[in-house]
């Protein structure tokens, strides 16, 4: 009886050892993006490489990782952080690193010529962990993806979850600092620093996937044309993944102009005084020229539009009394430099050579 009773007992064990191994876990993973849109039908915006030496400035990095303090400068930000449903038995298999409440990580970065020192603890230090590190939470999240490992390699599902509507706007630049297409978005309620992953859905039913401070940047989007080239195309649905569990759907309605590819150029005369554009305008429609002054170089230095008005072939006059008032405001024998750009209705701005 004693004997049958331990046999039993050990069974029972064994069953609630196998029970507990195959039980739902609930985990925030560092997902590699390849990992992480593959299963959203979404094509990778990114060709060229990406940024690098930003990834630890959490200003901008929302809810993406780098996998370690040298993988700054060699491979920089590698994926999103995001909620994943999987059972201990797949997280073993998988070797992930696991972060707890007790983990730290301290460090300090520089930016804009200052240095700023970050102390993280728990499931912050996500941040810098490698693909597939894992904090477990302790409640079911709203949306995640669900994780199962065969042979030792993971497999992502679809984002489970219920998304929550609404709509959004966009104006474009072409001439943007950050990429060549930057767009400043309202609408949006989704908080940048939880921000996992955005997927930009075409009209022609296309979606690409967003990476963090190459396309995800302080809550505007972007992308370079060496990457994507979506002129003459309209956004018509944005979706964003949040480190919270939270999916947010926005229907969209931004136009995203063709490159013109004819040849303008532009030259000053030697006194500042007279603009001329030289090439082939017809095809612009309500071109406006826009032309600027500034003195010296980098930020903050004079700089202001000394001509704004219909882009012509004719010579058009500067605004010498503000040029004049320019370099006087500058460093004594500053460079001047006069840029200028045309922008139409039916073609993205053009960056017009100044001879």
């Amino acid at each position: 009886m004693k004997k049958t009773l331990i046999l039993l007992l050990t069974a029972l064990l064994c069953l609630s050892s196998v029970a507990s191994a195959e039980e739902a876990v609930y985990v925030l993973m560092n997902i590699p993006y390849a990992d992480f849109y593959s299963a959203e039908n979404a094509v990778d915006a990114i060709t060229s490489a990406t940024l690098k030496g930003k990834a630890r400035n959490t200003n901008v990095t929302g809810a993406s990782y780098h996998q370690s303090e040298e993988a700054v400068t060699t491979e920089g930000i590698v994926g999103a952080i995001y909620p994943v449903k999987t059972t201990a038995e797949d997280l073993a298999a998988l070797g992930s690193v696991k972060i707890t409440d007790e983990s730290t990580l301290s460090y300090v970065f520089s930016a804009k010529g200052k240095d700023t020192e970050v102390n993280l603890t728990g499931v912050d230090v996500l941040l810098e962990s490698p693909n597939y590190s894992y904090y477990i939470l302790s409640n079911v999240p709203a949306s995640y993806k669900v994780m199962t490992v065969a042979d030792g390699v993971p497999n992502f599902s679809e984002v489970v979850g219920t998304p929550v509507t609404g709509e959004a706007s966009g104006v474009v630049s072409y001439t943007g600092h950050h990429t060549d297409i930057e767009i400043s978005l309202e609408g949006i309620e989704a908080d940048p620093a939880l921000v996992a992953g955005v997927i930009v859905t075409m009209d022609d039913g296309t979606s690409y996937a967003m990476h963090h401070i190459v396309n995800i940047w302080r809550g505007e989007l972007g992308w370079d044309r060496s990457d994507l080239e979506l002129g003459g195309q309209t956004i018509t649905g944005l979706r964003y993944l949040l480190k919270d569990g939270s999916i947010q759907d926005y229907a969209t309605d931004i136009k995203i102009l063709p490159a013109f590819e004819g040849i303008i150029t532009g030259s000053v005369n030697a006194d500042r005084d007279t603009f001329v554009l030289n090439g082939s305008l017809e095809n612009l429609e309500d071109a406006v020229l826009t032309v600027v002054c500034t003195v010296g170089s980098g930020k903050g230095v004079p700089s202001d539009v000394v001509f704004s008005g219909p882009a012509v072939n004719d010579p058009v006059n500067l605004d010498t009394i503000m040029i004049a008032d320019l370099i006087a405001a500058g460093e004594e024998n500053a460079e001047v430099t006069i840029s200028a750009t045309v922008s139409s209705s039916n073609y993205a701005t053009v960056v017009v050579p100044v001879e």
